[in-house]
Protein backbone atom coordinates (compact mmCIF):
# COMPACT_ATOMS: atom_id res chain seq x y z
CA UNK A 1 0.00 0.00 0.00
CA UNK A 2 1.53 3.54 -0.98
CA UNK A 3 2.35 5.97 1.82
CA UNK A 4 1.61 9.47 0.49
CA UNK A 5 3.18 10.86 3.78
CA UNK A 6 6.49 8.98 3.22
CA UNK A 7 5.88 9.63 -0.76
CA UNK A 8 5.79 13.09 -0.11
CA UNK A 9 8.65 13.71 2.40
CA UNK A 10 10.58 12.05 -0.44
CA UNK A 11 9.32 14.36 -3.15
CA UNK A 12 10.19 17.69 -0.80
CA UNK A 13 13.79 16.20 -0.30
CA UNK A 14 14.84 15.03 -4.08
CA UNK A 15 13.38 18.86 -5.03
CA UNK A 16 16.06 20.29 -2.06
CA UNK A 17 18.44 18.03 -3.25
CA UNK A 18 18.34 19.39 -7.20
CA UNK A 19 19.74 22.58 -5.78
CA UNK A 20 22.83 21.22 -4.69
CA UNK A 21 23.46 18.35 -6.74
CA UNK A 22 24.25 19.21 -10.48
CA UNK A 23 24.63 15.79 -11.52
CA UNK A 24 21.19 15.05 -10.06
CA UNK A 25 19.56 18.04 -11.59
CA UNK A 26 21.34 17.74 -15.59
CA UNK A 27 20.32 13.72 -15.58
CA UNK A 28 16.63 14.68 -14.47
CA UNK A 29 16.57 17.57 -16.76
CA UNK A 30 17.75 15.59 -19.50
CA UNK A 31 15.08 12.89 -19.31
CA UNK A 32 12.03 14.82 -19.10
CA UNK A 33 13.50 17.25 -21.83
CA UNK A 34 13.97 14.03 -24.45
CA UNK A 35 10.55 12.61 -22.82
CA UNK A 36 8.88 15.31 -24.01
CA UNK A 37 10.23 15.58 -26.99
CA UNK A 38 9.23 11.84 -27.78
CA UNK A 39 5.85 12.13 -26.96
CA UNK A 40 5.17 15.59 -29.20
CA UNK A 41 7.08 13.36 -32.11
CA UNK A 42 4.90 10.31 -31.16
CA UNK A 43 1.44 12.62 -31.29
CA UNK A 44 2.86 14.82 -34.43
CA UNK A 45 3.45 11.69 -36.41
CA UNK A 46 -0.05 10.53 -36.39
CA UNK A 47 0.50 7.79 -34.15
CA UNK A 48 -3.04 6.40 -31.89
CA UNK A 49 -4.24 8.26 -28.45
CA UNK A 50 -3.50 4.65 -26.99
CA UNK A 51 -0.17 4.49 -28.28
CA UNK A 52 0.57 7.97 -27.24
CA UNK A 53 -0.70 7.04 -23.69
CA UNK A 54 1.15 3.86 -23.57
CA UNK A 55 4.45 5.82 -24.32
CA UNK A 56 3.74 8.22 -21.82
CA UNK A 57 3.11 5.50 -19.47
CA UNK A 58 6.64 4.12 -20.42
CA UNK A 59 8.07 7.32 -19.92
CA UNK A 60 6.89 7.76 -16.61
CA UNK A 61 7.84 4.28 -15.18
CA UNK A 62 11.13 5.78 -16.17
CA UNK A 63 11.15 9.09 -13.87
CA UNK A 64 9.88 6.82 -11.11
CA UNK A 65 12.84 3.83 -11.66
CA UNK A 66 14.84 7.46 -12.06
CA UNK A 67 13.79 8.07 -8.42
CA UNK A 68 13.89 5.18 -6.90
CA UNK A 69 17.27 4.70 -8.13
CA UNK A 70 19.04 7.12 -6.13
CA UNK A 71 16.98 6.78 -3.17
CA UNK A 72 13.81 8.64 -3.32
CA UNK A 73 10.70 6.49 -2.45
CA UNK A 74 8.15 8.43 -4.45
CA UNK A 75 6.87 8.52 -8.15
CA UNK A 76 7.02 11.86 -11.15
CA UNK A 77 3.02 12.34 -9.89
CA UNK A 78 3.83 12.81 -6.80
CA UNK A 79 6.70 15.79 -7.07
CA UNK A 80 4.69 17.45 -9.73
CA UNK A 81 1.65 17.61 -7.54
CA UNK A 82 4.28 19.04 -4.64
CA UNK A 83 5.47 21.77 -7.23
CA UNK A 84 1.71 23.42 -7.53
CA UNK A 85 0.26 22.62 -4.40
CA UNK A 86 0.13 25.66 -1.88
CA UNK A 87 2.27 23.92 0.75
CA UNK A 88 5.70 24.00 -1.52
CA UNK A 89 5.15 27.72 -1.97
CA UNK A 90 5.10 28.33 1.79
CA UNK A 91 8.55 25.93 1.97
CA UNK A 92 10.20 28.15 -0.31
CA UNK A 93 9.60 31.35 1.43
CA UNK A 94 9.72 29.72 4.99
CA UNK A 95 13.50 28.49 3.38
CA UNK A 96 14.66 31.48 1.91
CA UNK A 97 17.72 32.46 3.19
CA UNK A 98 18.16 35.72 5.76
CA UNK A 99 21.62 37.38 6.32
CA UNK A 100 21.51 35.19 10.10
CA UNK A 101 21.28 32.12 8.31
CA UNK A 102 24.59 33.09 6.46
CA UNK A 103 26.48 33.96 9.40
CA UNK A 104 25.17 31.12 10.70
CA UNK A 105 26.75 28.55 8.17
CA UNK A 106 30.13 30.96 8.51
CA UNK A 107 30.08 29.96 12.26
CA UNK A 108 29.75 26.40 11.25
CA UNK A 109 33.01 26.16 9.14
CA UNK A 110 34.92 28.38 11.21
CA UNK A 111 33.98 27.92 14.94
CA UNK A 112 34.65 24.72 16.51
CA UNK A 113 32.39 25.56 19.21
CA UNK A 114 29.35 26.62 17.29
CA UNK A 115 29.85 24.13 14.82
CA UNK A 116 29.91 20.95 17.70
CA UNK A 117 26.79 22.05 19.58
CA UNK A 118 24.54 21.96 16.05
CA UNK A 119 25.77 19.01 14.80
CA UNK A 120 24.92 17.64 18.49
CA UNK A 121 21.32 19.32 18.37
CA UNK A 122 20.77 17.73 14.57
CA UNK A 123 22.21 14.24 16.06
CA UNK A 124 19.93 14.46 18.72
CA UNK A 125 16.48 15.21 17.01
CA UNK A 126 17.54 12.50 13.86
CA UNK A 127 17.91 10.09 17.09
CA UNK A 128 14.39 11.10 18.15
CA UNK A 129 15.94 12.50 21.99
CA UNK A 130 14.24 15.81 20.72
CA UNK A 131 11.66 17.88 18.69
CA UNK A 132 12.63 20.17 15.99
CA UNK A 133 11.84 23.10 17.83
CA UNK A 134 15.09 22.26 19.57
CA UNK A 135 17.27 23.43 16.65
CA UNK A 136 15.14 26.71 16.30
CA UNK A 137 15.61 27.68 19.91
CA UNK A 138 19.69 26.76 19.76
CA UNK A 139 19.96 28.85 16.77
CA UNK A 140 17.92 31.91 18.91
CA UNK A 141 19.74 31.38 21.85
CA UNK A 142 22.55 31.63 19.95
CA UNK A 143 21.65 34.94 18.78
CA UNK A 144 20.55 34.07 14.87
CA UNK A 145 17.55 35.40 14.23
CA UNK A 146 16.42 32.69 11.17
CA UNK A 147 15.03 29.26 11.47
CA UNK A 148 16.78 25.53 10.99
CA UNK A 149 14.92 25.23 7.26
CA UNK A 150 16.59 29.20 6.56
CA UNK A 151 20.19 26.97 6.99
CA UNK A 152 20.66 25.40 4.16
CA UNK A 153 20.26 27.42 1.48
CA UNK A 154 22.35 29.99 2.80
CA UNK A 155 24.82 26.56 2.72
CA UNK A 156 24.12 26.11 -0.64
CA UNK A 157 23.80 29.94 -1.64
CA UNK A 158 26.95 31.21 -0.17
CA UNK A 159 29.38 27.93 -1.57
CA UNK A 160 27.71 29.06 -5.04
CA UNK A 161 29.73 31.91 -4.89
CA UNK A 162 32.95 31.65 -2.47
CA UNK A 163 35.32 29.03 -3.07
CA UNK A 164 36.57 28.31 0.15
CA UNK A 165 33.44 26.11 1.08
CA UNK A 166 35.08 23.48 -1.52
CA UNK A 167 38.56 23.38 0.86
CA UNK A 168 40.23 19.83 0.29
CA UNK A 169 42.39 17.23 -1.56
CA UNK A 170 40.19 15.75 -4.98
CA UNK A 171 41.47 12.77 -6.60
CA UNK A 172 40.89 12.94 -10.17
CA UNK A 173 40.23 10.55 -13.08
CA UNK A 174 40.70 11.73 -16.86
CA UNK A 175 37.61 11.41 -18.82
CA UNK A 176 38.74 11.69 -22.52
CA UNK A 177 41.88 13.37 -23.57
CA UNK A 178 42.76 14.90 -27.36
CA UNK A 179 46.05 13.10 -27.03
CA UNK A 180 44.38 10.33 -26.74
CA UNK A 181 44.65 9.27 -23.07
CA UNK A 182 42.30 5.98 -22.12
CA UNK A 183 39.17 7.40 -20.49
CA UNK A 184 39.27 6.91 -16.63
CA UNK A 185 43.43 7.28 -16.13
CA UNK A 186 44.04 8.51 -13.07
CA UNK A 187 44.45 12.13 -13.36
CA UNK A 188 46.96 15.04 -11.06
CA UNK A 189 46.02 15.59 -7.68
CA UNK A 190 43.73 18.49 -7.24
CA UNK A 191 43.78 20.73 -3.83
CA UNK A 192 41.79 23.72 -2.90
CA UNK A 193 43.49 25.39 -0.49
CA UNK A 194 41.27 28.33 0.62
CA UNK A 195 42.02 32.14 0.10
CA UNK A 196 42.60 31.79 -3.99
CA UNK A 197 45.05 29.12 -3.73
CA UNK A 198 44.51 25.88 -5.95
CA UNK A 199 46.97 23.28 -6.70
CA UNK A 200 47.14 20.77 -9.88
CA UNK A 201 49.63 18.78 -9.17
CA UNK A 202 52.95 20.51 -8.42
CA UNK A 203 51.23 23.44 -10.80
CA UNK A 204 49.75 26.33 -8.55
CA UNK A 205 47.51 28.42 -10.78
CA UNK A 206 47.03 32.13 -9.13
CA UNK A 207 44.82 35.19 -8.69
CA UNK A 208 47.93 37.65 -10.00
CA UNK A 209 49.80 35.23 -12.81
CA UNK A 210 46.83 33.31 -14.02
CA UNK A 211 43.60 35.40 -13.30
CA UNK A 212 42.48 32.44 -10.89
CA UNK A 213 38.28 33.33 -10.47
CA UNK A 214 35.38 31.55 -8.67
CA UNK A 215 32.23 32.73 -10.33
CA UNK A 216 29.08 30.91 -9.49
CA UNK A 217 30.10 27.60 -9.26
CA UNK A 218 33.06 27.28 -11.71
CA UNK A 219 36.71 27.85 -11.07
CA UNK A 220 38.85 29.02 -14.21
CA UNK A 221 42.40 30.41 -14.63
CA UNK A 222 44.36 31.17 -17.71
CA UNK A 223 47.41 29.78 -18.65
CA UNK A 224 51.08 31.56 -18.53
CA UNK A 225 54.99 30.61 -18.42
CA UNK A 226 54.97 28.66 -15.42
CA UNK A 227 51.58 26.86 -15.81
CA UNK A 228 50.89 26.27 -19.40
CA UNK A 229 47.45 25.15 -19.18
CA UNK A 230 43.95 26.74 -18.46
CA UNK A 231 41.76 25.23 -16.92
CA UNK A 232 38.24 25.28 -16.03
CA UNK A 233 36.01 23.51 -13.28
CA UNK A 234 32.67 22.91 -12.35
CA UNK A 235 32.37 22.59 -8.75
CA UNK A 236 28.96 20.35 -7.17
CA UNK A 237 27.88 18.22 -4.95
CA UNK A 238 26.42 14.63 -4.91
CA UNK A 239 23.82 14.04 -2.24
CA UNK A 240 22.04 11.03 -4.10
CA UNK A 241 24.22 8.09 -4.40
CA UNK A 242 23.00 5.94 -6.89
CA UNK A 243 23.18 2.11 -7.26
CA UNK A 244 25.70 2.19 -9.34
CA UNK A 245 27.94 4.46 -7.09
CA UNK A 246 27.58 4.81 -3.52
CA UNK A 247 29.58 8.30 -3.13
CA UNK A 248 28.00 11.35 -1.55
CA UNK A 249 30.12 14.78 -1.41
CA UNK A 250 31.54 16.96 -3.46
CA UNK A 251 32.87 17.05 -6.67
CA UNK A 252 34.47 18.89 -9.84
CA UNK A 253 33.90 18.44 -13.54
CA UNK A 254 36.45 20.52 -15.65
CA UNK A 255 39.04 20.64 -18.53
CA UNK A 256 42.54 21.40 -18.67
CA UNK A 257 43.66 22.82 -22.15
CA UNK A 258 47.62 23.24 -22.96
CA UNK A 259 48.54 26.82 -24.34
CA UNK A 260 51.75 25.98 -25.46
CA UNK A 261 53.82 22.65 -25.41
CA UNK A 262 54.76 20.84 -22.08
CA UNK A 263 57.26 18.79 -22.36
CA UNK A 264 57.61 18.02 -19.09
CA UNK A 265 53.97 16.67 -18.60
CA UNK A 266 54.22 15.18 -22.44
CA UNK A 267 51.71 17.64 -23.90
CA UNK A 268 51.47 19.74 -26.83
CA UNK A 269 49.81 22.77 -27.79
CA UNK A 270 46.01 22.33 -28.17
CA UNK A 271 45.65 19.18 -26.17
CA UNK A 272 42.89 19.08 -23.87
CA UNK A 273 41.87 16.58 -21.24
CA UNK A 274 38.43 16.80 -19.39
CA UNK A 275 38.73 15.82 -15.55
CA UNK A 276 36.50 14.37 -12.62
CA UNK A 277 37.15 14.68 -9.46
CA UNK A 278 36.19 13.84 -5.83
CA UNK A 279 37.20 15.41 -2.52
CA UNK A 280 39.05 12.20 -0.97
CA UNK A 281 42.07 11.75 1.07
CA UNK A 282 45.11 10.90 -1.09
CA UNK A 283 48.06 8.85 -0.78
CA UNK A 284 51.55 8.76 0.69
CA UNK A 285 52.22 8.43 -2.50
CA UNK A 286 50.81 11.48 -4.16
CA UNK A 287 51.78 13.29 -0.82
CA UNK A 288 55.55 12.94 -1.90
CA UNK A 289 55.34 13.42 -5.63
CA UNK A 290 52.11 15.59 -6.41
CA UNK A 291 51.67 18.21 -3.91
CA UNK A 292 53.54 21.14 -3.63
CA UNK A 293 56.67 21.57 -1.75
CA UNK A 294 54.57 24.04 0.99
CA UNK A 295 51.38 22.33 1.25
CA UNK A 296 50.78 20.70 4.89
CA UNK A 297 48.77 17.31 4.44
CA UNK A 298 48.13 17.35 8.02
CA UNK A 299 45.65 20.28 7.10
CA UNK A 300 44.46 18.40 4.34
CA UNK A 301 43.40 15.75 6.16
CA UNK A 302 41.65 18.23 8.52
CA UNK A 303 39.35 19.74 6.20
CA UNK A 304 38.41 16.41 4.63
CA UNK A 305 37.30 14.98 8.23
CA UNK A 306 35.40 19.02 8.93
CA UNK A 307 33.90 18.50 5.50
CA UNK A 308 32.74 14.50 5.65
CA UNK A 309 31.08 15.47 8.75
CA UNK A 310 29.63 18.85 8.09
CA UNK A 311 28.04 16.78 5.27
CA UNK A 312 26.63 14.26 6.91
CA UNK A 313 24.95 16.52 9.24
CA UNK A 314 23.39 18.89 6.02
CA UNK A 315 21.97 15.50 5.09
CA UNK A 316 20.41 15.00 8.51
CA UNK A 317 19.18 18.24 8.01
CA UNK A 318 17.61 18.06 5.17
CA UNK A 319 16.49 14.88 5.83
CA UNK A 320 14.35 16.54 9.25
CA UNK A 321 13.63 19.74 6.84
CA UNK A 322 11.41 17.19 4.28
CA UNK A 323 9.10 15.33 7.14
CA UNK A 324 7.08 18.85 7.24
CA UNK A 325 5.71 21.09 9.54
CA UNK A 326 2.69 18.82 10.13
CA UNK A 327 4.86 16.35 12.32
CA UNK A 328 7.36 17.94 15.62
CA UNK A 329 9.68 15.33 15.78
CA UNK A 330 11.41 12.46 13.93
CA UNK A 331 9.53 9.35 15.65
CA UNK A 332 6.30 10.99 14.94
CA UNK A 333 7.06 11.09 11.53
CA UNK A 334 8.56 7.71 11.00
CA UNK A 335 5.28 6.37 12.55
CA UNK A 336 3.27 8.38 9.93
CA UNK A 337 5.31 7.40 6.92
CA UNK A 338 6.14 3.88 7.46
CA UNK A 339 9.35 4.49 9.06
CA UNK A 340 10.34 6.24 5.35
CA UNK A 341 13.28 7.68 6.46
CA UNK A 342 14.58 4.96 9.07
CA UNK A 343 17.54 3.93 6.37
CA UNK A 344 19.07 7.11 5.85
CA UNK A 345 18.78 8.00 9.23
CA UNK A 346 20.41 4.39 10.61
CA UNK A 347 23.28 5.39 8.14
CA UNK A 348 23.46 8.92 9.38
CA UNK A 349 23.74 7.98 12.91
CA UNK A 350 27.12 6.10 13.09
CA UNK A 351 28.62 8.58 10.66
CA UNK A 352 27.88 11.78 13.19
CA UNK A 353 29.26 10.05 15.54
CA UNK A 354 32.60 9.13 14.24
CA UNK A 355 32.61 12.66 12.75
CA UNK A 356 31.83 14.36 16.65
CA UNK A 357 35.10 12.26 17.80
CA UNK A 358 37.38 13.40 14.28
CA UNK A 359 36.43 17.39 15.27
CA UNK A 360 37.02 16.87 18.83
CA UNK A 361 40.40 15.45 17.95
CA UNK A 362 41.23 18.13 15.26
CA UNK A 363 39.98 20.99 18.11
CA UNK A 364 40.41 24.23 16.07
CA UNK A 365 38.82 24.73 12.50
CA UNK A 366 40.98 24.40 9.64
CA UNK A 367 38.43 26.89 7.99
CA UNK A 368 39.49 29.76 10.65
CA UNK A 369 42.37 30.51 8.32
CA UNK A 370 39.54 31.57 5.07
CA UNK A 371 37.74 34.34 4.47
CA UNK A 372 34.52 32.61 3.95
CA UNK A 373 31.59 35.51 4.16
CA UNK A 374 30.17 36.17 0.92
CA UNK A 375 30.89 36.55 -2.85
CA UNK A 376 34.51 36.20 -4.06
CA UNK A 377 33.91 38.28 -7.29
CA UNK A 378 31.63 40.48 -5.11
CA UNK A 379 34.51 41.57 -2.83
CA UNK A 380 37.45 42.05 -5.18
CA UNK A 381 34.87 44.40 -7.41
CA UNK A 382 34.16 46.19 -4.09
CA UNK A 383 38.38 46.26 -3.17
CA UNK A 384 38.79 47.97 -6.96
CA UNK A 385 35.76 50.21 -5.97
CA UNK A 386 37.31 51.77 -2.83
CA UNK A 387 41.00 52.03 -4.73
CA UNK A 388 39.02 54.07 -7.59
CA UNK A 389 37.81 57.39 -8.53
CA UNK A 390 35.49 59.10 -10.84
CA UNK A 391 34.37 57.70 -14.34
CA UNK A 392 36.14 54.09 -13.08
CA UNK A 393 34.67 54.21 -9.91
CA UNK A 394 30.71 54.48 -11.40
CA UNK A 395 31.97 51.80 -14.17
CA UNK A 396 32.81 49.57 -11.36
CA UNK A 397 29.67 50.34 -9.39
CA UNK A 398 27.63 49.13 -12.49
CA UNK A 399 30.00 46.13 -12.45
CA UNK A 400 28.95 45.10 -9.27
CA UNK A 401 25.63 45.17 -9.82
CA UNK A 402 25.05 43.31 -12.85
CA UNK A 403 26.99 40.83 -11.27
CA UNK A 404 24.88 40.83 -8.14
CA UNK A 405 21.96 40.39 -10.39
CA UNK A 406 24.05 37.46 -12.14
CA UNK A 407 24.78 35.62 -8.73
CA UNK A 408 20.93 36.15 -7.95
CA UNK A 409 19.66 34.88 -11.08
CA UNK A 410 22.24 31.87 -10.76
CA UNK A 411 20.63 31.32 -7.22
CA UNK A 412 17.52 31.31 -8.64
CA UNK A 413 18.40 28.48 -11.56
CA UNK A 414 17.02 25.67 -9.93
CA UNK A 415 13.63 26.82 -8.84
CA UNK A 416 12.88 29.04 -12.22
CA UNK A 417 13.32 25.23 -13.88
CA UNK A 418 11.36 23.26 -11.67
CA UNK A 419 8.13 25.98 -11.67
CA UNK A 420 5.71 23.79 -13.94
CA UNK A 421 4.46 27.47 -15.32
CA UNK A 422 7.85 28.26 -16.66
CA UNK A 423 10.59 26.45 -19.58
CA UNK A 424 12.49 23.99 -17.14
CA UNK A 425 11.80 20.69 -16.63
CA UNK A 426 8.93 21.43 -14.10
CA UNK A 427 7.67 22.93 -17.52
CA UNK A 428 8.31 19.55 -18.80
CA UNK A 429 6.41 17.42 -16.75
CA UNK A 430 3.75 19.05 -16.50
CA UNK A 431 3.58 19.24 -20.24
CA UNK A 432 3.81 15.25 -20.94
CA UNK A 433 0.30 14.94 -19.18
CA UNK A 434 -1.15 17.17 -21.30
CA UNK A 435 0.23 16.07 -24.46
CA UNK A 436 -1.74 12.73 -23.16
CA UNK A 437 -5.13 14.59 -23.09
Amino acid sequence: MVNQTAQQANALLFLTDLKSDQTLFEQWNDLLTKANAQVSRAKSSGETQEQVVALYRDIMQVADNFLADHGYDTTAEVVLQLLKSPMYQDYLAETSPNSDSDRFVQALLTNASVFKAWQAHLQNVASGGATTASLDAYLHDAGYQCTFLQVNASFVKIRNHNMNYWAGSYVTAIQTGSDETPADTKGPVVVVYGNNRISVNQDEPNKLFNRLTYDNGQLSWKANMSVKYAGTFVFSEITAPSKEDNYAGPIFSGTLSWAEDDPIQGRKKGDMCQLYGRLSQISQQDEVKNLPANADPTTLDEILKWVNYLLVGFAVLKTVMSIGKKYLSVPEFQKASDNAFQEKIDEALPKMEAGAKDIEAIGRSPFAQFNIEGSSVLKDIQAQMDAATGAEKQALQQEYVKQQERECEFDEAPEVSADPGGDGWGSDLEDLGRLVI
